[in-house]
């Protein structure tokens, strides 16, 4: 199953390029699922859950940010 999450639009204009944008997803495989992957960009791919991608590993930080964005979905959509 898989379900956007979020988007980002970055305006490049001030520089002189064109922008650049980043789509979200959310994908839950069955475990072992991950092996029939094909990785297009990047140096390689692993399965980790959120709080250790966010502490240990190396990720860009638009990547980091929407990942605090999915940990914190009910506290930010929270009523109240």
């Amino acid at each position: 199953m898989e379900a956007f999450d979020t988007r980002f639009d970055f305006q490049m204009a001030f520089c002189g390029r064109p922008g650049i944008s980043r789509a979200f997803f959310l994908a839950r495989l069955p475990p072992g699922e991950e092996t029939r992957l094909t990785v297009r960009e990047g140096q390689g791919l692993g399965v980790f859950d959120a709080r250790s991608l966010q502490t240990e590993a190396l990720v860009a930080p638009y990547d980091g940010y929407a990942l605090w964005l999915h940990m914190h979905r009910d506290r930010l959509t929270a009523r109240g």
